[in-house]
Parts: structure tokens; C-alpha cells; sequence
């Protein structure tokens, strides 16, 4: 649930900041407000990405969770899966307040990654929300690969 600030200058990655803040838990999303004000203010940077990812709780967790007491024709409506799985109100709203504080010091782009415990992936950005479970890698010799990630689909409710 650690969030990583990666600021992107001129398609490189100039600069990497690991926020660890101990209030996160399962359940909870917080930003670190005064570190992502100063990186966004302190710097010429054009594109922010952040990341973090959602873990697998608690089956006591996910006994209490809404995501477990819906109806299946709602959650294969909207394609919901367990907690831990899916991109949240809170990781919406998070977001959000990102891409605001980071409007008041100029023409700067928020992207959010959130990786799920099974390796799917979504991204946020001022377009809307994509997901892929696909991951690929380019290697030194500049040859693109495949990589796994984890948990097929069919496996995923289990």
C-alpha cells in the first residue's frame, strides 16, 4: 500500500520518490499532501506517475466487504471481483486530489497505476481508467518480452 512518485521529464525518468506512510491499510487511502505539493512545485517536471498497489486482506476482511454481499448479476454487470481486486472510490478520489494540487503549479499531467495482488494493472488518467493484464519488458539488446502476471482470470474469485 506504499505509494511511489515517479517525475518524468522529457520521457525519461528523472526522479524517484518512495513515500511510505504507516497509516495506509487495506481499507484506507491517504495521500502524503506536503511531500506531492513540494515534488509538484520544486521541480520542471511535466508528468507525475504514481503507483501502489492493492494486497490481498483478510478473508475476514473480504467476508465484510460489499464486494461479497452483492448479488453475482451485479457483480458480473460491472465486472466486480474481490477486494484488493478493483479500483476503488477512495483510489478515484485519490486521484483526483493529485491531479488538482498538481493543476496549481502548472501544465502537469498526473498518471496512476494501481497493481493488483493477482499482476492486473489499471491505470488513471484526465482521459479515464484503462486495465491490462499484460505486462511487457524491454531488455538491454532492445527485445520486447512478454511477462507473466500471475493469476489467469478464471482463478480470480477463488
Amino acid at each position: 500500500n506504499d505509494i511511489i512518485f515517479n517525475l518524468k521529464f522529457n520521457k525519461n525518468l528523472s526522479e524517484q520518490v518512495y513515500c511510505n506512510n504507516s497509516s495506509l491499510d487495506d481499507l484506507h487511502v491517504s495521500i502524503d499532501e506536503q511531500q506531492f505539493r513540494q515534488l509538484a512545485s520544486n521541480s520542471p517536471y511535466s508528468v507525475i506517475s504514481i503507483r501502489h498497489t492493492h494486497g490481498n486482506v483478510s478473508e475476514d476482511k473480504k467476508e465484510k466487504s460489499l464486494a461479497r454481499n452483492i448479488s453475482d448479476e451485479v457483480k458480473q454487470k460491472y465486472d466486480l471481483r474481490d477486494i484488493g481486486l478493483n479500483i476503488s472510490v477512495s483510489d478515484i478520489w485519490q486521484h483526483e486530489a493529485f491531479r488538482q494540487i498538481a493543476q496549481q503549479y502548472g501544465n502537469k499531467e498526473v498518471f496512476q497505476t494501481v497493481i493488483m495482488y493477482n499482476g492486473d494493472i489499471i491505470m488513471m488518467n484526465s482521459n479515464g481508467i484503462s486495465k491490462s493484464n499484460s505486462i511487457q519488458s524491454v531488455l538491454s539488446n532492445g527485445e520486447i518480452i512478454s511477462l507473466p502476471t500471475g493469476i489467469s482470470r478464471k482463478d480470480i474469485n477463488k
